[in-house]
C-alpha cells in the first residue's frame, strides 16, 4: 500500500512559514503600492495631456493673434494705397505711415511697399537695441538701395547700407502675392545681417480698375516669437515652432536657430539639428506620425536612454493665406508624477525592498516561535516511531493550539511508555514461562522415557513371574500341604505350620501384585 502512494513535493515547515509570510506581504503590500504606483503614473499622464493641452492652446492662440496683425495692416495699406489716400509715389507719407505702425504694433520688425517699377519704400526696427532705420531706392524705382539710419522722429542719419541694381520685383515676397492675389507668406528666411530670422506677409495693391501697383508687406521677427515663449514660465515643458520644412522656427528654449556655414553663409537648422533632445524627440515623434503637419497629433514619447517620458502634442497654426507651421509641445509626465519614472523608481524598490526585509524577519521570527515546538513534536514522534522513550517535551509555548498539543502529546507518549513498559515485562514474565515450560516438557518427556522403560521392565518382570516365581510358590505350598501328611515331631509340625502360612502369605500377595502393579 505504501509504496503505491503518490509522492508529493513536500516542503519544510520553516521554509514554508517564512514564504507564506512573504508572499502574504508582497501581495497585500505590493499590491497597493503598484496599484498606487499605476494610479500616480497614469495621473502624471493625464495631467501632462493636459498641461500640453492648455500650453498648445495658449500658444496656437498666440501665434494666430501674432499673425493676424500683419494681415490687418497689409489689408489697411493695401486699401490705403489701392484707393489713392496715399500717393504711391509719394515716399515721405509711406515713410512716415510706416515708421508710425512700427510704432504701434511691436511685433512687426518692418512694413514696405514695393511698386511696380521695382521700387521700395520700407521703415522698421533692428534688433537688439531697437534700432530704427527707413529704406528707399532712388527715384522710386528698380535700382541702388539705400538703408539710413532715423531718430525718433523719423530724421535720417547715417547711411547704414548700400545695394546696387534692387528690383523689388524680384523678391519673393513679391512675387507670391502677385501668384496668390491676396495674402500671401513667405517662408522663414535669415535677414543679411544675420541677427534674426524673419517671415514675410504680403498682399497685392490694386487701383480701382484693378491694375496692379505693387506690393505691401510686412516682416514679423521670429526672436520675438521666441522671447514670448521663453516668457510662459515653464518648468521641464519644452515649446517649440516648425515650418512646413521641418526647420526650426521658434523655441522656448533659447538656443539659435541659425549657424554659420563652412562657406561662411547662414543656414536655419532643422529640427533634428537641435541641442535640445526634447526637440529632437518631439520632432522626430510628429514627422513620423504626420508627415504632412496638416493635423495635429499626440502621443508619449521616450526623450532619452534615462527613462523619461514626455507627452507631445503638436498643433497645425493655418494663419491668414498660405502659412503652414505646427505648435509642438512636449510635457514631461514628471512633472506631476515624481518618483513614478525610471529615474524615481528607486524609492518604490526601496519600500518594497524594505517591507520584503521586514517580512523576512517577521517571518523568520514566527517560523522560530511555531515551527520550534512543532519541530521538536517531530522529533519526539521520529524517537517513538524508531521504538525509544521520550521525556517530558518543553511547555510554556504561547501559542494555545500548539501549547495544548505538545501536551496531549506529552501525555500521549507517557501513556505509550507505561503500555510499552508493561509489554516489556509480559515479554520477559512470557519468556519465564516459556523457559519453564519447556523445562517441564523436557522433564515429561524424561518421565516418560523412564515411564517406557519402567513398563518393558514390568513386562519382562510379569513374564518371569508368571513363568518362574509364581510356579515356584505354588509348588512350594502344594509341597507343604503333602507334608502335613507326614510323621513329623511337635517341633517340625510347628514349623511346618509356619512355613505353610508364611507361603501362603506370599501366595496371597503374589497374587494381588499383578493387580497392584496394573492400578
Amino acid at each position: 500500500m505504501n509504496g503505491a502512494r503518490k509522492k508529493t513535493i513536500s516542503l519544510p515547515l520553516r521554509g514554508t512559514l517564512v514564504f507564506s509570510v512573504l508572499l502574504l506581504v508582497l501581495v497585500s503590500a505590493g499590491l497597493p503600492l503598484y496599484m498606487s504606483w499605476v494610479s500616480a503614473r497614469r495621473g502624471g499622464m493625464e495631467a501632462s495631456v493636459r498641461i500640453a493641452d492648455e500650453i498648445a492652446e495658449r500658444v496656437v492662440s498666440h501665434i494666430e493673434e501674432f499673425l493676424h496683425i500683419p494681415y490687418i495692416v497689409n489689408r489697411l495699406n493695401s486699401y490705403v494705397l489701392g484707393e489713392g489716400i496715399l500717393s504711391v509715389d509719394d515716399e515721405g507719407a509711406l515713410e512716415h505711415l510706416f515708421r508710425r505702425q512700427v510704432d504701434i504694433f511691436q511685433p512687426l520688425t518692418s512694413i514696405y511697399f514695393g511698386n511696380n517699377r521695382g521700387g521700395l519704400v520700407d521703415s522698421g526696427r533692428e534688433a537688439p537695441y531697437d534700432s530704427r532705420y527707413v529704406i528707399t531706392t532712388e527715384g522710386g524705382a528698380a535700382g541702388t538701395f539705400r538703408k539710413y539710419a532715423i531718430d525718433k522722429d523719423g530724421r535720417r542719419g547715417k547711411l547704414l547700407a548700400e545695394v546696387p541694381d534692387f528690383d523689388g520685383r524680384t523678391r519673393d515676397w513679391y512675387m507670391r502675392a502677385l501668384t496668390s492675389g491676396g495674402a500671401a507668406w513667405s517662408d522663414v528666411y535669415v535677414l543679411f545681417t544675420g541677427q534674426d530670422m524673419v517671415v514675410t506677409a504680403s498682399r497685392p495693391v490694386f487701383d480701382r480698375s484693378g491694375s496692379i501697383l505693387g506690393v505691401v508687406a510686412v516682416d514679423i521677427s521670429m526672436l520675438q516669437l521666441s522671447g514670448f515663449l521663453q516668457t510662459l514660465h515653464l518648468g521641464d515643458e519644452v515649446v517649440f515652432v516648425l515650418d512646413g520644412s521641418g526647420l526650426l522656427t521658434a523655441s522656448s528654449t533659447g538656443e539659435k536657430t541659425v549657424v554659420l556655414t563652412e562657406e561662411g553663409k547662414l543656414r536655419r537648422i532643422a529640427a533634428s539639428e537641435s541641442a535640445s533632445p526634447e526637440i529632437r524627440a518631439a520632432a522626430a515623434f510628429v514627422t513620423a506620425r504626420e508627415p504632412s503637419g496638416h493635423s495635429a497629433c499626440s502621443g508619449r514619447v521616450l526623450i532619452d536612454p534615462d527613462g523619461r517620458y514626455f507627452h507631445v502634442r503638436a498643433v497645425p497654426v493655418r494663419g491668414p493665406g498660405d502659412l503652414d507651421w505646427t505648435v509642438v509641445v512636449a510635457a514631461p509626465e514628471s512633472a506631476l508624477s515624481a518618483g513614478c519614472q525610471a529615474g524615481d523608481d528607486w524609492r518604490f524598490l526601496l519600500a518594497l525592498s524594505a517591507g520584503l526585509l521586514f517580512s523576512l524577519a517577521a517571518g523568520l521570527f514566527l517560523a522560530r516561535r511555531i515551527a520550534g515546538p512543532i519541530l521538536r513534536l517531530r522529533d519526539a514522534a521520529g524517537l517513538v516511531a524508531r521504538g525509544g522513550l521520550i521525556a517530558d517535551l518543553p511547555s510554556g509555548c504561547r501559542i494555545t493550539e500548539i501549547d495544548e498539543l505538545s501536551s496531549s502529546f506529552t501525555t500521549v507518549a507517557g501513556r505509550l511508555n507505561d503500555a510499552v513498559q508493561e509489554l516489556s515485562e509480559e515479554v520477559v514474565a512470557r519468556r519465564e514461562a516459556g523457559r519453564l515450560t519447556r523445562a517441564a516438557s523436557d522433564r515429561a518427556e524424561e518421565l516418560l522415557r523412564e515411564a517406557e522403560r519402567a513398563g518393558a521392565a514390568r513386562g519382562r518382570f510379569m513374564e518371569a513371574f508368571n513363568s518362574e516365581i509364581r510356579p515356584s510358590i505354588d509348588g512350594l505350598v502344594a509341597d507343604l500341604e503333602l507334608l502335613k501328611d507326614a510323621e513329623l515331631s511337635p517341633e517340625q509340625r510347628a514349623r511346618l505350620e509356619s512355613a505353610g502360612s508364611a507361603a501362603a502369605s506370599l501366595r496371597e500377595i503374589v497374587a494381588r501384585l499383578p493387580g497392584e502393579l496394573d492400578g
